[in-house]
């Protein structure tokens, strides 16, 4: 029997399971980035999918650009009469705008979706391709503001029942140590940077809205978007289900194919798509 054999020359599987009759299956293993979404898209427009079947993708991703989620659901819901979008591990941020777009969604036993965030390149220091959370950074300012105001209500109080001084000279003391203690914080934030997360988390909410299906509770949104305090968070199979309306287990088949495929057990750092359909064995023979 023939091996099927991945973009980079390398098993994938020596026996991969029959698919359902009329679906295309999918591999995409990777962050959401405009070149790995573009070569998923040239798979599915150079097939000249017929519009009755159904797309069923395997994804693994830490997430990435909106944008190109946006592009990849897009193409999926033109082209494809169904979209059913597999979760064997790891399907954050952007990810979690794609299983928006899908009508159903199937979780393995590590399956899980993050909130709806956006992540962005760090512009100084460290490594280049290391990204920042926008749900991070907001949920860090509200930490500095929380630590700022009890900070100064704690130095008003102190000089209101330590002293005789008047109550705006106590005030403005406050104040002025408040400033001293988180003015070196403070000078680190960049409002440009703050700008455009700000902006890329309006585009993310902007996408959810237009490309969501009937699948997707859409009244959930908010709480998709602002109700988690980090990127990492985990939205299981069962925590799913408040967002979602069809969401399930994966079926045996599809167990199979992530046994047989180790980076759907954890995300490729630089991206793997690969087409199953097309692979040896892959596709059941239609009756």
């Amino acid at each position: 029997m023939k091996k099927a054999i991945n973009e980079k020359d390398e098993l994938v599987s020596p026996s991969l399971p029959q698919f359902p009759v009329d679906s295309d299956v999918y591999v995409y293993s990777g962050p959401i980035s405009y070149n790995n979404v573009d070569k998923l898209r040239d798979l599915i427009l150079t097939k000249k999918c017929d519009k009755n079947k159904t797309c069923i993708l395997f994804i693994s991703t830490f997430g990435g650009d909106a944008d190109s989620a946006f592009r990849l659901a897009n193409c999926i819901k033109q082209n494809y009469k169904e979209f059913k979008l597999v979760i064997p591990c790891m399907c954050k941020s952007a990810g979690t705008l794609i299983s928006m777009a899908a009508d159903s969604l199937y979780f393995g036993p590590k399956g899980e979706l993050g909130p709806l965030d956006v992540q962005m390149s760090k512009r100084k220091g460290g490594d280049t391709n290391e990204t920042i959370s926008g749900l991070d950074i907001f949920f860090a300012l509200d930490v500095l503001t929380d630590k700022m105001l009890n900070a100064f209500y704690h130095f008003n109080s102190i000089l209101q029942k330590g002293t005789r001084v008047a109550m705006k000279t106590s005030l403005e003391i406050s104040a002025m140590m408040v400033t001293k203690m988180f003015s070196p914080v403070m000078e680190q934030i960049n409002p440009l940077d703050l700008g455009e997360m700000h902006r890329a988390m309006n585009i993310a909410q902007g996408y959810a809205k237009v490309m969501a299906s009937h699948n997707f509770k859409k009244e959930t949104i908010g709480t998709l978007i602002g109700g988690y305090p980090c990127h990492s968070f985990v939205l299981d199979e069962n925590q799913a289900k408040q967002f979602f309306n069809s969401v399930y287990a994966m079926e045996n088949w599809m167990l199979s194919v992530k046994e047989q495929i180790p980076f759907l057990e954890i995300p490729d750092n630089v991206g793997q798509i690969i087409d199953l359909t097309a692979a040896p064995m892959g596709k059941e023979e239609q009756k």
